[in-house]
């Protein structure tokens, strides 16, 4: 992930918004995660992370969020438990990768 590519997706040429947009995001991130730690992965989590994730065009988790919105009643607790680690580690590397871009 780097700003030039996500500015080349949205067609928005100044990196600085790009900048702004991956910040406000992160806090969105940050939320989510820490939402689904303590109230567990649930329609309304993945809904919001595919929300923003697809808005940015952040593919991997829009689309594990998206085919999860559609398993997930389907699911057991054990399932609920595996793909909420699952989501959050996809999120956590994310954030990484956005704290190395905001910092540059």
């Amino acid at each position: 992930m780097s700003p030039k590519k996500i500015a080349q997706s949205l067609q928005i040429k100044n990196e600085d918004i790009i900048k702004k947009l991956l910040a406000s995001f992160k806090v969105t991130l940050d939320d989510s995660i820490a939402d689904i730690e303590k109230n567990g992965l649930c329609g309304d989590n993945l809904h919001k992370l595919k929300g923003v994730t697809g808005n940015l065009r952040l593919e991997n988790i829009y689309n594990l969020s998206l085919k999860f919105e559609h398993e997930m009643n389907q699911w057991n607790k054990d399932d609920y438990e595996a793909n909420a680690k699952l989501i959050i580690l996809h999120c956590k590397e994310l954030l990484y990768q956005l704290n190395k871009i905001l910092t540059l």
